[in-house]
C-alpha cells in the first residue's frame, strides 16, 4: 500500500485584534484539522497578536503614512 502525504493548506488570518474571542474559535478550529498540515500566520493590522496558538505565525503589519506635497509623485 502506497502512503499518501498530507496536503498543505496555507492560510492568512488578517485581524485588527478587537474580536479576540473569535479569532481563538477560527485558530482552534484549524488546529484541530485532520489529514492535513496547516501553514498559518496570524497578521495584526496595527496589532502585535497576543495568545495565539502554538503552531501558527505571526507577524505585526504596522501601515505608515506618509503625505506628500500636492503636485508631488512618488
Amino acid at each position: 500500500m502506497e502512503k499518501r502525504l498530507a496536503p498543505t493548506i496555507g492560510v492568512v488570518v488578517l485581524t485588527m485584534g478587537n474580536r479576540p474571542v473569535e479569532l481563538r474559535r477560527a485558530l482552534d478550529s484549524l488546529l484541530s484539522q485532520s489529514d492535513v498540515t496547516i501553514d498559518a500566520v496570524v497578521v495584526g493590522n496595527g496589532w502585535d497578536p497576543t495568545d495565539i496558538p502554538a503552531g501558527i505565525k505571526t507577524h505585526f503589519y504596522r501601515r505608515t503614512w506618509e503625505f506628500l506635497p500636492v503636485g508631488t509623485q512618488e
